[in-house]
């Protein structure tokens, strides 16, 4: 839920890890976070499922995509999470399959892999932005760190 009401308008957050691993239920916290009381699925059989909450006073939109199945030539799908990218936050499962152009078109991407653990996860966060983006990533990412300190969640460890 933090990562939902920490991240900005524009930002992309890609999820990767094992089937079965989390990725939608964080999907669903981001989601939550950003106000959305709708339920978040996995959009599997759909690529995408965007919810617009800006309406209702909301930051930010949200769009959820699955890209595990995603082949072939997917300009078109390409472009849907292209088009509005600025007003919402953009959350990719399986995000290494999105090709390189996309990553790089928006400014300030956060990964997240997901390892099961015998007892919980590990969730591993890098964070990246492309040109002056780099303060609004640090600014992001201590909002998010602060956010889950105030929780009572422990401090990151850094490089692991």
């Amino acid at each position: 839920m933090a990562l939902g009401e920490t991240a900005p308008p524009g930002a992309l957050i890609l999820l990767s890890g094992p089937m079965g691993s989390g990725k939608t239920s964080l999907a669903r916290g981001v989601a939550k976070g950003l106000g959305i009381t709708a339920n978040v699925v996995s959009p599997t059989f759909l690529y995408l499922q965007c919810y617009d909450v800006r309406e209702s006073g909301r930051r930010a939109d949200f769009l959820h995509a699955d890209w595990d199945r995603v082949s072939g030539e997917p300009e078109e799908l390409e472009e849907s999470l292209l088009d509005g990218r600025e007003a919402r936050v953009t959350l990719v499962e399986w995000g290494e399959k999105l090709s390189r152009s996309v990553r790089e078109s928006f400014f300030q991407v956060l990964h997240v892999e997901i390892s099961p653990l015998v007892s919980g996860r590990l969730l591993t966060m890098t964070w990246t932005a492309l040109g002056r983006e780099g303060e609004r990533v640090c600014e992001w990412r201590r909002s998010f760190f602060s956010t889950m300190a105030g929780r009572g969640y422990p401090a990151p460890v850094p490089g692991t």
